[in-house]
């Protein structure tokens, strides 16, 4: 079972980021390098 959760996560996640870059990479652009950073300086 917790296979298949961490399976479903990164999916939806990557549904969510090709929709998001669809509407704005702009905006999106700027966020994600910053969720970047804070995992990597986190």
């Amino acid at each position: 079972r917790n296979r298949t959760r961490e399976c479903r996560a990164p999916r939806s996640q990557d549904r969510g980021k090709r929709e998001s870059y669809k509407q704005g990479p702009k905006e999106e652009e700027p966020a994600h390098k910053a969720l970047m950073a804070l995992e990597l300086y986190g």
